[in-house]
């Protein structure tokens, strides 16, 4: 599995109040989904240092969603 490709999406969002956010999709090209792993950071820390570990589980076949917090990012 560690050759398995992953696909990276990237997503805006704004929310009805106007908020923004950024948030990252990874998924394996060859591999349906087995579950969704929602990847929220710990304050202070950008969804980007998530990134390895995203692709990691994507590779063994898990979608994974990474999201900046309300206001950070």
């Amino acid at each position: 599995m560690a050759d398995t490709e992953v696909d990276v999406q990237k997503i805006h969002i704004r929310s009805a109040d106007g908020a923004e956010s950024d948030a990252t999709v990874f998924t394996a090209e060859e591999l349906p989904p087995k579950a969704l792993v929602i990847s929220t950071p710990a304050i202070g820390v950008p969804a980007s240092y998530y990134e390895p570990l995203a692709r990691e589980l994507a590779r063994h076949g898990f979608c994974v969603v990474t999201a900046e917090l309300r206001g950070i990012g």
